[in-house]
């Protein structure tokens, strides 16, 4: 432990001590396990590509020499290692809270970026060395805060988990992907619909009330999956959608979602691609 922690900076000690013995900084770069969690990321993309597979045989993420948009990926750059070992030409990142602080940091290379490609390199065996991993991914990854502010004018993916859902205005965020696509940009987006707070009633505080009134549940946008067909459909995006899981309903349902069918309500989280 000490010999790691020599490899710190004093602002990264400090908050690493404090963790350690219980004390919760709010810094974004706290280092916990949810952040530096390598499997549950690879896992999570691994998982995706098999269902979409189940529905169509021939599909498989297809990365090299592809450049990557993704949305909200977290301080950890999202897919970007998994992408980056697969030779990706670029990955951009289109995240607030992101920095390269977290790309550069001692810590994070020994033990998320080198178990990122640990596990892979046993999945899929090649003489890229970690060294020569870890270069790519300095190099390759780019950081933006917005999407209005994409250098590159066309991309090949993009990419997004749990976050449309808090979009405001999502329909020009679509606009803004729409303009930056080229006739077979791949897309992948997963879509939250609950209110991220129950895992066992997930629209609990959403359909009792009419949002445009009673804003009970912050940071989501009430917007349900009919909803965001119609804004790829509106912005010329032909996509396609798996519904991952279904909840029942166990409040009472306001006027305001009357214009929705059931299953679009039972709705709670769909994967969107093309």
């Amino acid at each position: 432990m000490y010999k790691n922690y020599l490899s710190l900076s004093i602002k990264d000690v400090v908050f690493l001590t404090l963790n350690k013995i219980g004390i919760k900084s709010a810094s974004k770069y706290v280092f916990s396990d949810k952040i530096y969690n390598a499997t549950f990321s690879i896992d999570r993309i691994l998982r995706y590509e098999k269902i979409i597979q189940n529905h169509d045989n021939n599909f498989k993420f297809n990365f090299l020499n592809k450049n990557i948009v993704e949305l909200g990926s977290g301080l950890n750059y999202g897919w970007a290692p998994f992408a980056i070992f697969h030779g990706c030409s670029e990955y951009t990142v289109v995240e607030p809270s992101a920095d390269y602080r977290f790309l550069h940091n001692v810590h994070n290379r020994d033990n998320y970026f080198n178990l990122y490609f640990q596990y892979l390199n046993k999945m899929y065996p090649n003489k890229l060395t970690f060294q020569k991993f870890y270069e790519l991914c300095l190099k390759k990854i780019k950081i933006f805060n917005r999407i209005q502010d994409l250098e590159i004018l066309k991309y090949d993916y993009f990419m997004s988990n749990s976050v449309f859902e808090h979009i405001k205005d999502l329909n020009q965020c679509i606009k803004t992907i729409s303009s930056h696509c080229k006739k077979q940009t791949s897309q992948l987006h997963i879509v939250d619909f609950g209110n991220h707070k129950s895992n066992t009633d997930v629209f609990n505080g959403i359909y009792d009330i009419d949002p445009d009134k009673d804003k009970k549940i912050k940071g989501i946008n009430y917007f349900r999956s009919s909803d965001i067909n119609k804004m790829f459909l509106k912005n010329n995006i032909t996509i396609k959608e798996i519904s991952l899981l279904n909840f029942e309903l166990s409040s009472k349902i306001n006027n305001y979602w009357e214009k929705y069918n059931i299953d679009d309500l039972k709705t709670g989280v769909s994967l969107f691609y093309k």
